[in-house]
């Protein structure tokens, strides 16, 4: 969800990494993504909270290579890491969302868990991406195309090119396969 609402906020807004000064991430205070503040290695960074952000500031997208040992040591990640301040959600707050989740109409509790973002300039922006509008969810759906790139890219890392076209045009037409 903070990718999600960074690269809206940042498509609307038409700002990134160096027009910021300050990123709020709100999260549980359960949640393993605010144990990791200065990754060493591309796993720590698949699981903090400060990196993911930062990293989508800079490179205005995340992919596999967002992920490595090598990308986590660019300089620009590292200095935007440093604008990226976590809150950790209490307990009430935790629980209130759990509970007004439960009532019919859906959650109204979830407006504490924006992200906030305040730019050089002093405008502050926020986004709320509910859990149910994440791109890839049913509701909001990834499509074929975006599930497309992401196949050729990861695929593309172990197989020649013309393999990975292979691929794409069996998998498009799988529901067309006789045998």
């Amino acid at each position: 969800r903070v990718i999600d609402a960074l690269l809206a906020l940042m498509k609307q807004h038409s700002f990134d990494y160096r027009d910021v000064e300050e990123v709020e991430v709100p999260q549980s205070f359960q949640s393993h993504y605010i144990m990791i503040a200065k990754p060493r290695t591309g796993l720590e960074a698949k699981f903090s909270m400060v990196y993911i952000p930062a990293a989508t500031l800079v490179q205005g997208y995340i992919d596999i290579d967002t992920f490595t040992d090598e990308r986590i040591q660019d300089t620009r990640i590292q200095e935007t890491m440093d604008k990226i301040r976590v809150r950790p959600l209490s307990l009430w707050e935790v629980g209130l969302d759990r509970a007004e989740s439960r009532w019919p109409g859906g959650s109204t509790g979830h407006t504490n868990r924006a992200i906030r973002v305040r730019l050089k300039n002093g405008q502050i922006l926020s986004k709320h991406i509910p859990p149910d509008e994440v791109l890839g969810e049913p509701k909001n759906p990834w499509g074929f195309d975006n599930i497309r790139a992401k196949f050729e890219r990861n695929a593309s890392l172990v197989l020649s090119q013309a393999r990975v076209a292979e691929a794409v045009k069996v998998w498009a037409e799988l529901e067309n396969i006789q045998d």
